[in-house]
């Protein structure tokens, strides 16, 4: 009884903390980072014709769609960012079930408020942008995907959750190939039933992207299975400069067909991977761990000054704010670290370090900023919740574990001091 009412106090808290910024910060500010271009889709992401501006055109469709269809409906703005934060509410609901599951229930309640005051994830609630709606569909997928003795409608129902996380973040996309893999092999369904496990997840799933490729090739009349951004961000990776406004701007006006583009991308990522010597994939792997784990997010950095989400504040007031977001994310990081390294050894454990090393995969192949690691904050959320309860049959500490949770803290630290 007593966990359910703590989680049913975290919830309410976390509710509450999100509608309040809500309140706080309203939707009368000049746009940041890709707010830009999401903030145009409530009137231009149209199902039939070619999206603009050009910074919409492409990208992933999930959470344009949502925007417009609230739009259609005549939700106002700030009731878009209600929904945003009745969204994170609802994810922080499923990352406590996950964590119950998991790792049992004062983990759950732990985790629970770590997500719940996490100031990057309340941040993002008052932005339009993807993360808060990404990640209701990722945790939708994981609770359903690992849900003990789940039926086939439940792994069935997973594809779909799985397939709309993809259609609003695609660069999750190598994370499938992996996790067919460890559903073929892992021991967590029995042996008879892992094939049709995989083709319950798969088949829902492309049933999901498959409606958005149909209306790509109507209106493009090009094969374009969910976004047409895939070698611009190959190329904002792999050149000279990094990743750079004028590239982008060369890549839109080279033409009006999203696939010469995408050839005009691939091309120029190649030829310049081709002059590269043999140590550059270790140095691309050096600094995209660096950014990955080091930075400061960019969106973070401003949304005090200059944006001034919350009115002008007072230079020291605003970076006070922002070194309270850094050590929170510090901090929670190390103990997730901790955390992880300690846990016994489980199909789930081993399927969140698979999701994790294929996104990061992904933006190595790429570019990465700091806010790509979004998608991690759940996951560390519960490692570190973890470290903190030392739940017996979770907590498993050996001397070859505390090496490892050491040398991981250890290189977590030096990437931080060297950013």
């Amino acid at each position: 009884m007593l966990p359910t009412l703590l989680a049913t106090g975290v919830l309410v808290l976390g509710l509450v903390l999100r509608l309040a910024l809500v309140w706080a910060v309203g939707t009368v500010h000049e746009p940041v980072d890709d707010e830009w271009a999401y903030r145009s889709a409530e009137k231009t992401a149209h199902l039939s014709s070619v999206w603009s501006p050009k910074t919409l055109e492409c990208r992933a469709p999930g959470y344009p769609l949502l925007l417009r269809g609230l739009f259609v409906l005549g939700v106002p703005e700030l009731g878009m960012l209600v929904l945003q934060a009745l969204l994170g509410t609802a994810t922080l609901a499923l990352l406590m079930m996950l964590a119950r599951k998991w790792m049992g229930p004062t983990v759950a309640v732990v985790a629970g408020v770590i997500l719940a005051v996490h100031p990057t994830l309340l941040m993002y609630t008052v932005l339009f942008m993807s993360e808060t709606l990404f990640l209701f569909y990722l945790l939708g997928f994981f609770v359903l995907f690992t849900w003990p003795e789940a039926s086939r409608r439940t792994t069935a129902a997973a594809g779909v959750f799985l397939g709309l996380a993809i259609l609003t973040r695609s660069t999750i996309l190598p994370f499938v190939g992996i996790l067919l893999l460890w559903t073929l092999a892992s021991s967590y369904w029995p042996r008879t039933e892992r094939l049709a496990r995989a083709l319950l997840l798969v088949g829902p799933m492309l049933l999901t992207i498959v409606p958005w490729t149909i209306r790509n090739a109507v209106v493009y009349h090009e094969l374009i299975p969910i976004d047409c951004l895939s070698m611009q961000s190959f190329w904002q990776g792999n050149n000279p400069d990094g990743w750079n406004v004028h590239l982008a701007n060369r890549y839109d006006r080279y033409s009006a067909s999203p696939r010469e583009r995408e050839r005009l991308a691939f091309r120029e990522a190649s030829a310049f991977l081709r002059a590269q010597p043999p140590k550059y994939p270790f140095v691309k792997v050096g600094m995209t761990v660096k950014t990955m784990l080091g930075q400061q997010d960019y969106v973070s950095a401003t949304f005090y000054k200059p944006h001034e989400r919350f009115g002008p504040l007072p230079s020291s007031t605003a970076g006070r704010l922002i070194r309270i977001e850094r050590y929170y994310y510090v901090g929670l990081t190390a103990l997730a670290f901790i955390g992880f390294a300690m846990a016994a050894a489980s199909p789930q454990r081993a399927l969140v370090a698979i999701f994790a090393a294929s996104l990061v995969v992904s933006h190595c192949v790429t570019f990465f900023f700091p806010r790509h690691r979004v998608p991690f904050i759940p996951f560390l959320a519960v490692f570190a919740a973890v470290a903190l309860c030392r739940p017996a049959g979770v907590w498993r500490p050996t001397r070859a574990r505390a090496l490892a949770a050491v040398t991981a803290v250890a290189l977590f630290a030096v990437a931080v001091w060297r950013s």
